[in-house]
């Protein structure tokens, strides 16, 4: 798969990371302009206090910014470089949250231009394309989603789609309520918020030839599944009501 994509893609946000049949973490972190088979997780302890968070206010963009970095110490930073079969010096030292591939329809090349400048200003972590257009279309048949599932965060369905793309990390039974966690890192960093929560099928992987910037995932909104209510630092939570769905 990594020679397929060239690296670790924008949208494997959140694919489960196991040793020895353990989940102990998501894929959340790349090093830009570097070797891209090589990245960092958000472990799993933070992401499961999301569970439970309770509402906070919202986080502003500077915010994000400072935080979608880790900075490596000097054990990792040599390690990274022996992995990558340079030298330190050649590595870099810093770790940035992996871009989110977010899907826009219904801009014309204007609308597009602003929204891309618009991001970089605001230093947003997106990798806006242009996408046709998506409807939350609800099917009561479906099965939840897996660990590894590609998903969809949407701020707007319709004629304006705006959806992040990402990967399903690990869901939680509470009552008749199932809790998924995604992403390792936040989408908009909102804190309490209300988005749509869709299954996603992923139509391919655009490579870097470059490999400055990284590959990242196209893919299709499928079946709306519920509703994203918690972004935080470490994922974000989606909620579903699966008591119509599944014998409980």
């Amino acid at each position: 798969m990594i020679e397929a994509t060239g690296g670790i893609a924008f949208g494997m946000s959140g694919s489960p990371v196991y040793v020895r049949d353990r989940l102990v973490g998501a894929i959340s972190h790349g090093f830009f302009a570097a070797d891209q088979t090589i990245g960092g997780m958000t472990p799993i302890e933070p992401m499961l206090d999301v569970l439970s968070y309770p509402s906070l206010l919202a986080a502003s963009a500077e915010t994000l910014a400072r935080r979608s970095s880790v900075k490596l110490t000097a054990d990792l930073e040599r390690a990274a470089a022996e992995a990558a079969g340079v030298s330190r010096a050649e590595f870099p030292s810093t770790a940035k949250q992996l871009l989110v591939p977010v899907a826009v329809s219904g801009l014309n090349r204007r609308g597009m231009d602003r929204l891309r400048e618009f991001v970089e200003r605001s230093s947003l972590p997106f990798v806006p394309y242009r996408a046709g257009r998506a409807h939350a279309v609800v099917d009561p048949a479906a099965e939840p989603l897996g660990a590894g599932a590609a998903v969809a965060a949407a701020a707007s369905y319709g004629d304006l789609t705006f959806v992040g793309v990402g990967t399903l990390t690990t869901t939680a039974l509470c009552g008749t309520e199932l809790r998924s966690l995604a992403f390792g890192h936040p989408f908009f960093f909102d804190g309490a918020t209300a988005l749509g929560w869709s299954a996603a099928d992923v139509v391919t992987v655009v490579r870097d030839p470059s490999s400055l910037i990284g590959p990242f995932k196209i893919a299709n909104v499928a079946e709306l599944r519920g509703t994203v209510d918690q972004e935080r630092w470490a994922a974000i939570r989606a909620v579903e009501d699966c008591a119509h769905r599944f014998r409980l």
